[in-house]
């Protein structure tokens, strides 16, 4: 199988490619943006351009998969997101349909549905996006649902929660830990009351492999996935006090826009699905 993966320097798809190299019948074409990488043979690492719909067609042009993982996660700037995450997505399914590549997973995200209250989201629930990414990953899944619905191309749609681990030093956890490590108090945005739910990169790669082998009779497949498990930012504090044995003291600023309250999604379905559920709490 020929596997083209987009943003593949980035956290995630630098987990990606390590575990691809491992899975015998793989061949890998890489695209990253600003970092290079080297591949061993028969494996390719390719700087792209995804405004060039041209090296588009011609990349994708013996693929059988895409993994489109490429984007921006952070930020404001609707206009931004939208450049980085909408426009690019429309481009790589129109050259992956005229290709023939048969499947397309997308790395989206649990922000699409907006805050969950008191109960987690399911697939099947209403997508309010209340922030400039969640609505710009909104717009790349339905570009996907309508390129789903009118070519013969296969899709899968990922929901991530909150992905953390080596190699993601923005992520919270990742803030909490180095502030602890130092003695320092970590900064939490707002009453640290808001919720979040966690997934650990290699179990999130684990879900794309397990995506990638899935042969879904459905046209367009749509998974969340996460810990299906949500806790307030002050207790991920407190626990991870208790696991160093140390103590600090948090400080508190204003609420961070761009970021839903509360986030909780369920994984009934890719446990099903897939026989997928997070090794790593």
């Amino acid at each position: 199988m020929h596997v083209f993966i987009t943003g593949a320097s980035g956290f995630l798809g630098t987990h990606l490619v390590r575990a691809l190299v491992l899975q015998p019948g793989v061949k890998i074409s890489a695209a990253y943006r600003d970092n290079p990488i080297v591949l061993p043979k028969p494996h390719h690492a390719f700087r792209l351009d995804m405004e060039n719909m041209r090296q588009l067609e011609k990349k994708t042009e013996n693929a059988d998969a895409i993994i489109h993982l490429a984007g921006m996660s952070s930020g404001t700037s609707l206009s931004g997101l939208l450049q980085a995450n909408v426009l690019p997505t429309a481009r790589l399914l129109e050259a992956s349909s005229r290709a023939g590549v048969k499947q397309f997973l997308l790395a989206s995200t649990a922000a699409v549905y907006g805050s969950s209250g008191d109960r987690s989201f399911r697939e099947t629930d209403l997508a309010a996006p209340e922030t400039p990414y969640g609505l710009s990953k909104f717009f790349a899944e339905r570009l996907c649902r309508l390129t789903a619905d009118r070519s013969g191309l296969r899709v899968g749609i990922l929901r991530f929660s909150n992905i953390y681990g080596p190699g993601n030093p923005g992520n919270v956890i990742a803030r909490f830990m180095a502030a602890i490590d130092q003695g320092q108090p970590p900064l939490i945005h707002g009453n640290g009351l808001q919720r979040r739910d966690f997934v650990y990169v290699e179990d999130a790669v684990r879900a794309l492999l397990l995506a990638l082998k899935k042969r879904a009779p459905e046209r367009l497949s749509v998974w969340n996935a996460g810990s299906g498990q949500n806790h307030s930012l002050r207790q991920l504090l407190a626990q991870l006090q208790r696991i160093t044995g140390k103590t600090v003291h948090a400080q508190y600023d204003s609420p961070e826009s761009g970021t839903p309250k509360d986030v909780w999604i369920s994984v009934e379905k890719i446990k099903r699905d897939l026989r997928w559920e997070a090794k790593v709490s």
